[in-house]
């Protein structure tokens, strides 16, 4: 969690590259709280649509998306 944190702050200074990094190591750190997964899918989204990489951005973002669609049918349905 501590680099996804880290990787929201370096976006919000402007320095996205960086940020990039620290949320892709946080995902391969892995978590098993999948609100916080998807989370950080949605701001690597947010950071390459930021960096102008839209096709990342895009990846990403579904992946967000996908997880959400699994959150609500498993947790919010039950």
């Amino acid at each position: 969690m501590d680099l996804a944190l880290e990787g929201e702050r370096l976006c919000k200074a402007g320095d996205c590259r960086t940020g990039v990094q620290f949320f892709e190591s946080a995902i391969q750190v892995g978590t098993d709280d999948l609100k916080t997964l998807s989370a950080i899918y949605s701001q690597l989204g947010n950071a390459y649509f930021y960096l102008q990489e839209y096709g990342k951005a895009l990846e990403y973002h579904k992946h967000d998306l996908n997880l959400a669609r699994y959150l609500f049918i498993t947790i919010d349905l039950k």
